[in-house]
């Protein structure tokens, strides 16, 4: 039982190995800002924890169930259709309601700085730029999985068989074959 914590953050390998990436990346920043090492991106812009309503832009499904995250996809599944109609300037518009919305409720958007520090983005139109691909990288999502509910292989012919062996046809396939049989062969010339 986990608790309430995801099992993919919980910092044990699947062979009982604990993983203390993570914490040794959070000694080093806490080590670099106590001794000054670290600049001015600590005191500006650098994050030790996010909030619970941060976006957090990261690769991986490290950041997928942070709380902020998960709320950014509703928003986006929240505006998938009218992305789908709109034009390119009502998708600009579309993405700066997102962002409003998301800084509403005290959110920021953020990146992983390999240092070890969540860094905010300052840039509107940066911030814009994400939300947009997110948007449309949510809606390929959604697609595939559409289509693949919809695609049947060739293999579902053979559902009905109930474990029966297909029997082969002794016949000599050239005797038996016709014109119209061909038409259905994508390697004609």
């Amino acid at each position: 039982m986990s608790y309430g914590i995801h099992p993919s953050l919980i910092p044990i390998s699947d062979k009982g190995i604990i993983k203390n990436r993570n914490h040794i990346q959070w000694i080093e920043a806490r080590e670099r800002i106590e001794n000054g090492t670290y600049g001015s991106l600590a005191e500006d812009t650098g994050v030790e924890c996010p909030g619970i309503h941060d976006v957090l832009f990261n690769r991986g499904k490290s950041c997928q169930y942070h709380p902020g995250n998960v709320a950014f996809r509703g928003m986006l599944g929240s505006n998938k259709h009218r992305h789908l109609n709109a034009n390119q300037t009502m998708k600009k518009q579309i993405a700066f309601e997102i962002m409003e919305e998301v800084q509403q409720k005290g959110g920021r958007f953020m990146y992983w700085d390999k240092a070890g520090w969540w860094v905010m983005l300052d840039s509107q139109s940066e911030i814009r730029h994400k939300v947009a691909t997110s948007l449309r990288d949510f809606n390929k999502r959604i697609r595939a999985i559409q289509n693949q509910k919809n695609t049947h292989s060739s293999t579902s012919q053979f559902r009905h068989q109930q474990g029966k062996k297909r029997k082969r046809d002794n016949t000599d396939s050239s005797s038996t074959t016709s014109s119209t049989d061909l038409s259905d062969c994508s390697c004609n010339l």
